[in-house]
């Protein structure tokens, strides 16, 4: 009997410790890169990259925290690609994207470092077409206040045939703690 009563003492305590260190921190990002799309096939094009522009919205619904300093996240993002910038009456469409991500985040004092792995589908601009593509990410940021920080982030998405480059930033808005359960 003592035996038991020990060990759930101890698994209570170790529960209450767990518990402490684990926070629920959800966050927004609201971003806007400038992005190269690369043709990866081998029919020539008259110019080898094309820019356009992209707006990204990003939700973190599900993010944990860990001591303070270790955050994990499922993240959902909407982008709206442009239009590429015409180039001897040619341009490339852009989309509308629609990706699922999972970021790791690691605060170091009040910057952060992310990086983020993810793959999702997208919309051809006035088409009636879409593809699949992956995107991966690399992004520092620093706290301005205690809910909001300022992102510049770096990326590749790749499609078929086709590799973009994102480089941009981008506001997060982080819900305070005491709102959502967070310690």
């Amino acid at each position: 009997m003592r035996r038991t009563s020990i060990a759930s003492i101890m698994a209570l305590m170790l529960l209450g410790t767990l518990h402490a260190g684990i926070s629920y921190t959800p966050s927004m990002d609201i971003g806007s890169s400038l992005v190269l799309c690369n043709n990866l096939t081998l029919e020539k094009e008259p110019v080898d990259s094309r820019t356009s522009f992209a707006m990204d919205i990003e939700a973190s619904p599900l993010s944990m925290t860990i001591d303070g300093r270790h955050t994990v996240s499922l993240a959902v993002k909407l982008s709206r690609l442009s239009d590429s910038l015409p180039y001897m009456n040619t341009l490339m469409l852009g989309s509308t994207r629609l990706g699922i991500f999972l970021d790791y985040e690691v605060r170091i004092s009040c910057f952060t470092v992310s990086v983020n792995l993810g793959a999702g589908y997208a919309i051809v601009n006035r088409q009636d077409m879409g593809y699949v593509y992956t995107d991966t990410s690399i992004s520092a940021s620093c706290l301005v206040d205690e809910y909001i920080a300022m992102v510049l982030d770096a990326g590749l998405v790749y499609r078929r045939e086709y590799l973009e480059t994102h480089v941009g930033v981008a506001m997060k808005l982080m819900l305070p703690s005491g709102i959502t359960g967070g310690r």
